[in-house]
Order: C-alpha cells, then sequence, then structure tokens
C-alpha cells in the first residue's frame, strides 16, 4: 500500500495545503486575552458607576442625607426671603420721598384747578390775566407761590415731575412737563391791560386734565403696598 501524504500546517509539500506560521495562532492568542480582558474592564467599570450612583442614591435618602439638603434649602430660601426684605425696606425709603413731592404736586393742582375754574367763568380781560399770572407762580414754584413745604420754594412744577420722573413714575411725565412750560410761558391768547397775557378758551382745561391723569398715575404706583412692587 502507498503512503498517503496527509495536509498538514507543518507539511508545505502537500499540494492544495497552505502553510500556518506560529505567529499567527500567537496573535489569535493574544486578541482573544484583549478582547477578553476589555470585556472585564467594562463590566467592572459599570459595577463601580451603579454602586457609586446607588451610594449616592442611599446617602440622600438617609436621615443625614435628608437633613442636609433640607439644611441646604432651608438656608437658600432664607437668603432670598433677607435680600427681599432688604428690597422693600429700601423701597419704602424712597417712597417716604415720593409721597412728600406727589403731596406738593396736589397741593398745585389743587390750586390750578380753583384758578381755572374762575378763569373760564371770567368775562374780562384783567381777571384772566391776573389769574394768568397766578398761574405762572404756581407753576415755576415763585417765592410769592405757598407751597406746601418750605423745601418746596423755587422748585418748579416741572421739576417736581422730574424727580419723580426719576424714581420711574414715567407714565405720561414727559406730557405733564410739556404743560407746566404752558402754564409758565403761554401759549396767550392775548393781553390785558397792563401788558399781562391771558389764556384763551380750553388751554388751561386741556393742560390741567394732563396733569391730573400724571398724578392719578403716580398716586397708583407710590400707593402701591403689594409686595411684589420692588418688581413694578
Amino acid at each position: 500500500m502507498d503512503d498517503k501524504q496527509i495536509s498538514s500546517p507543518l507539511n508545505p509539500s502537500v499540494p492544495g495545503s497552505q502553510p500556518r506560521s506560529l505567529a499567527d495562532d500567537t496573535a489569535k492568542r493574544i486578541m482573544d486575552e484583549e478582547l477578553l480582558r476589555f470585556e472585564v474592564q467594562k463590566q467592572l467599570r459599570k459595577k463601580d458607576t451603579d454602586n457609586s450612583e446607588s451610594k449616592s442614591m442611599k446617602f440622600l435618602n438617609s436621615p443625614f442625607g435628608l437633613f442636609l439638603l433640607g439644611a441646604i434649602f432651608i438656608s437658600g430660601l432664607g437668603g432670598v426671603f433677607q435680600w427681599w426684605n432688604q428690597q422693600l425696606k429700601q423701597d419704602d425709603a424712597r417712597r417716604v420721598v415720593q409721597k412728600r413731592i406727589l403731596s406738593e404736586y396736589r397741593w398745585r393742582l389743587n390750586d390750578l384747578d380753583k384758578l381755572v375754574s374762575v378763569t373760564t367763568k371770567a368775562t374780562d380781560n384783567e381777571t384772566k390775566g391776573t389769574n394768568s399770572l397766578l398761574i405762572y407762580r404756581i407753576a415755576y414754584g415763585a417765592k410769592e407761590y405757598q407751597t406746601s413745604l418750605p423745601q418746596f420754594k423755587n422748585a418748579s412744577w416741572g421739576g417736581l415731575i422730574t424727580e419723580l420722573d426719576e424714581f420711574g413714575i414715567s407714565d405720561s411725565a414727559a406730557l405733564a412737563i410739556d404743560a407746566t412750560n404752558t402754564l409758565m410761558g403761554g401759549p396767550y391768547a392775548g393781553v390785558d391791560n397792563r401788558g399781562v397775557g391771558y389764556f384763551g378758551p380750553g388751554v388751561l382745561e386741556d393742560r390741567a386734565k394732563i396733569l391730573h391723569i400724571y398724578y392719578d398715575n403716580a398716586r397708583k404706583k407710590i400707593y402701591d403696598t403689594s409686595m411684589w412692587r420692588v418688581f413694578r
């Protein structure tokens, strides 16, 4: 019987056989070991992460963890209330000044309303001229005019509005200032025998209406007692 040649990695002479080196086997074994090591490390890292998260949740749910979270929350909330109370006190201090200015504003508005009523009914130019002069003194804050407080002597009506405007009370402020300028300088419809100008029909009524609108807006804001007033 003839001996048959068996295909083997160690017998490259056999036709059709492919030689397989020792280096290939070693490389495959190393690759398999590295893949196994990588998989083990991956599982270990996942386990550590899960354990860490589990420990964190366990701590936060513990009595001490809940106490610590509560202390942090109360401390933060206390800081907010302290800031809020401070803002309210500062706002109250500002409003004391605002109320004093608004009181003088109301004082002049009352005097203006009286003179507008008399002027509207007047038929002679002298009465109209005299009232226009008195209205000028109100708007200008002249020394001849009796203000509600001495501190407002020589303070113009427009100046009072400007102060309130700087406090953020700005609705219709520009129109109100323009109205006081008209009260001080016209335009006038004519002059009386002394050369004093007087206003034409409707001029004083229109300016008084504008000044009333500003007063109403300012009073609503200054006398706001809401706890949210510091944001308005």
